[in-house]
């Protein structure tokens, strides 16, 4: 639907609208100032008129109204009524407001009923007048000193009025039509001559906004236009000088930056080469510590002492810590340096979840805490993914939600979200992650806040790690939680993902 704005007008509309709304304003106003001063001086004139004949009315029939001479009087009003188009109407009154005699209508003489009209003049010290629609109704009492007679009136015809406003209209229709188009040709000669060195001005402001520099401003005018043109130049010109030196400055800095990106680059190839190699170089010293300690632990060399198996079990604890950081350091070399595969292939998902359970319903119970795990798959449900991932990525949930939770519970919970996906939801009872902190979790080496590492230990890798897998693997993992309120991981996974179901090996992108 179309609206009018006024705002969207151009500036050389606008002044057409508003002179030409000033002509039509003034010629309007003239002519209706004519019309009216044509009307006065017509009215100031009739009544002049009617003043006249009334007095000499008055002087032809007042001693016949002394002497109540009605036929005398009707004789003269006849002579009235006989100047057809000069009067209206002419009647003359008794004392008492009846009418004597009437110039057009005999039939109203002799009446009972007083004239109201005439009641007026009886009570009035001087003439009255009444215009109507098609007639001035004047008249006056006659009186001889303090003894009244009665009374006069007259109609005089106001058709001349009429055709003298008729007239003047017309004339002033004529005339403003004439100013409108003389002054239309004023108004866009006028309006053109201001509004287009303002658009010129317009487009070179637009096409300095759009960064065309190069081009001079035309100011050969010398009023405020001209003026403003020459500023504008000056500012384009210094405009163009420091986007010279920016432009420099920009190709310089450029430069700068790429020589940063590629020492950047090059010293993060270097970081997660040197990450691979010293954790694929811990890995072998660490399985030998665990497996001689595990052989010590078993009695293989001879039987042990309390305090030895306690010591053996303190060990076997904190390599199994250092093999966790260690496969977490060299997962992160891998996705930094964009070599991790992914194995996708059908799997026992009930399986899976038991084989998990197993692994941490001892953990739970070692802390005080419930362990529940509720899932809607049955042993032999087959899934498609990265069995070893997948199993990854549950495991750093379930052991930070163990981790952090000192009571309460830690809930797994498999399920199908819908036909398309299958989902992982681990909840805990725990502490809870402040909404500043949410995003920072899932980035390498980030934790909620400094306090962590000191209390519970961990590199700030883990869920990192998980949000990548499960990223590349065509899924997404979520975060719910509340502070004081416990926290919800949900990971959501395709039922057929895109890559080949039967051991397709996908290659990651290396993570700039």
């Amino acid at each position: 639907m179309f609206r009018f704005s006024w705002q969207h007008l151009s500036l050389a509309t606008k002044l057409n609208i508003l002179m030409m709304f000033l002509i039509v304003a003034t010629a309007s106003a003239i002519t209706f100032l004519s019309i009216r001063r044509e009307q006065q001086a017509f009215q100031a004139e009739l009544q002049a008129q009617a003043q006249l004949t009334l007095d000499l009315l008055e002087e032809t029939i007042e001693d016949e109204l002394y002497l109540l001479d009605v036929d005398d009087i009707s004789d003269v009003l006849e002579k009235m009524g006989e100047q057809e188009g000069v009067f209206t109407s002419g009647r003359v009154y008794d004392p008492d407001g009846r009418v004597l005699a009437d110039a057009f209508d005999e039939g109203v003489t002799f009446q009972e009923t007083a004239d109201p009209f005439a009641l007026r003049l009886l009570e009035s010290d001087s003439i009255v007048f009444e215009w109507q629609e098609d007639q001035l109704l004047t008249g006056q009492p006659v009186r001889v000193a303090s003894l009244t007679l009665g009374a006069i009136s007259i109609g005089l015809p106001t058709s001349e009025l009429d055709e003298k406003v008729v007239a003047t209209r017309n004339q002033g229709i004529f005339a403003a039509a004439f100013a409108v188009i003389v002054g239309g040709l004023a108004v866009i000669i006028f309006s053109r001559s201001i509004s287009k060195p303002i658009q010129n001005l317009v487009t070179n402001t637009e096409r300095i906004a759009q960064g065309d520099l190069s081009s001079p401003l035309n100011a050969d005018r010398k009023d405020e236009i001209g003026r403003l043109a020459e500023a504008m130049e000056r500012m384009r010109q210094q405009l163009f000088l420091l986007y010279q030196d920016l432009e420099g400055q920009v190709d310089a800095r450029t430069n700068e930056l790429i020589l940063a990106r590629d020492e950047a680059l090059r010293a993060s190839q270097f970081k997660s080469e040197l990450l691979g190699k010293v954790s694929h170089e811990l890995r072998t010293p660490i399985g030998a510590i665990l497996g001689y300690t595990q052989l010590l632990q078993a009695g293989s060399y001879g039987p042990l002492l309390d305090d030895q198996i306690e010591v053996t079990e303190k060990v076997i604890e904190s390599t199994n810590y250092l093999t966790t950081i260690v496969r977490e350091l060299l997962d992160q070399a891998r996705l930094d340096s964009g070599r991790v595969e992914l194995h996708i292939e059908p799997f026992d998902i009930a399986e899976l979840v038991e084989e998990i359970e197993n692994q941490h319903r001892i953990f739970a119970r070692n802390k005080g805490i419930d362990f529940e795990v509720e899932t809607t798959f049955d042993l032999g449900t087959t899934m498609y993914g990265d069995r070893q991932r997948i199993q990854q990525c549950v495991i750093n949930l379930l052991s930070n939600a163990i981790k952090f939770t000192d009571e309460g519970f830690v809930r797994l919970e498999v399920y199908h979200a819908d036909p398309a996906w299958w989902a992982i939801r681990v909840t805990d009872t725990g502490p809870g992650i402040p909404e500043e902190a949410r995003d920072r979790i899932f980035e390498p080496f980030g934790q909620v806040d400094g306090s962590i590492t000191r209390r519970y230990g961990g590199t700030g890798l883990g869920l990192a790690i998980v949000k990548n897998f499960i990223e590349l693997m065509g899924g997404e993992i979520k975060l719910e939680s509340e502070v004081g309120g416990g926290s919800t991981f949900i990971i959501i996974l395709p039922v057929t993902p895109e890559e080949n179901p039967d051991g397709m090996v996908a290659e990651a992108a290396p993570i700039s």
